[in-house]
């Protein structure tokens, strides 16, 4: 089971749970042995609006009535969504969601790749698909 904290507007906890036996939220706060989580929502039901909650948002200089959102990953940079704001966040804790994004380099591996560097991208595929969540299998909390 993989999990990561994170501090955006409010303290989340996502996991990742390995098996089906902790689709409940109930099982997941009793394995972590933390009880004072309040359920967010599930990995694939996270929306714009739900996101919004979530993250800072930034108003744009000249007209008010549009606003960024804050780029967790890289600050010179503004997120147009919510959603994006949120992956940004879980991708400057080193984490990536949804995605390997090491897949493509095995793909690049043929008959002409030398053995040194397909074992140097199978490391890092591995490294990074450690540390990749699937939203499917995730919850996330809020601490409360």
């Amino acid at each position: 089971m993989k999990s990561l904290e994170l501090s955006l507007n409010k303290r989340l906890l996502i996991v990742e749970y390995d098996h089906e036996k902790f689709l409940r939220p109930a099982d997941v706060m009793q394995e972590l042995n933390m009880w004072d989580l309040k359920l967010i929502c599930k990995g694939p039901d996270l929306t714009e609006d739900i996101a919004k909650g979530l993250v800072e948002r930034k108003k744009a200089y000249d007209t008010p009535e549009i606003y960024f959102f804050k780029n967790y990953k890289n600050e010179f940079l503004d997120c147009l969504t919510a959603l994006q704001a949120f992956i940004s966040s879980i991708e400057a804790s080193g984490y990536h969601w949804g995605e390997n994004p090491y897949e493509k380099e095995l793909d690049r591996c043929n008959a002409y790749t030398d053995m040194f560097t397909i074992a140097k991208r199978a490391r890092k595929y591995a490294e990074a698909e450690s540390r990749t969540f699937n939203p499917s299998k995730c919850i996330i909390f809020e601490i409360v």
